[in-house]
């Protein structure tokens, strides 16, 4: 299968980043991976795995799939979702992929890959609006905000 490592050479964990890419295209069907930073200090970063409609295991089945992946790569953390899923979660409000799946963290794509979030088609004033109602409500449903 071919694929792209978007990462540069010259980027401080291109290594790190480049060899567990290259593990997880080979044991799951991705659309397309973000690496993002991550606030733990003890963590490399944050991997965000958008696992393809062909693939043969459902996102969430993917972490059983993988076990001895995230297992012996304990430095990343490690997020898998589906289009069908993010499209769902930044509807109820939730930014964190607004702040780690952004073109500029995008790792890999397979070839013919479509963005996964498009933030130019994304209605500002309906994601404003749904956070102002998760706020209002006391923070009854978690916010993730990675990366601020």
């Amino acid at each position: 299968m071919y694929y792209n490592i978007l990462t540069t050479k010259d980027h401080p964990k291109y290594r790190a980043v480049k060899k567990t890419v290259k593990l997880l295209v080979e044991f799951v069907e991705a659309e397309c991976i973000f690496f993002s930073e991550s606030a733990v200090e003890s963590k490399t970063g944050i991997l965000t795995i958008v696992v393809s409609k062909k693939s043969p295991h459902y996102y969430d089945d993917v972490v059983f799939h993988l076990w001895k992946v995230i297992e012996n790569y304990n430095t990343f953390s490690f997020c898998f979702f589906d289009r069908e899923c993010i499209k769902r979660e930044v509807g109820k409000g939730n930014l964190f992929f607004l702040f780690n799946c952004k073109e500029t963290d995008l790792v890999y794509r397979n070839t013919g890959g479509k963005p996964v979030l498009d933030i130019k088609k994304l209605n500002v004033k309906r994601l404003l609006k749904r956070l102002l109602q998760i706020i209002k409500c006391g923070y009854q449903r978690p916010i993730l905000l990675a990366g601020i």
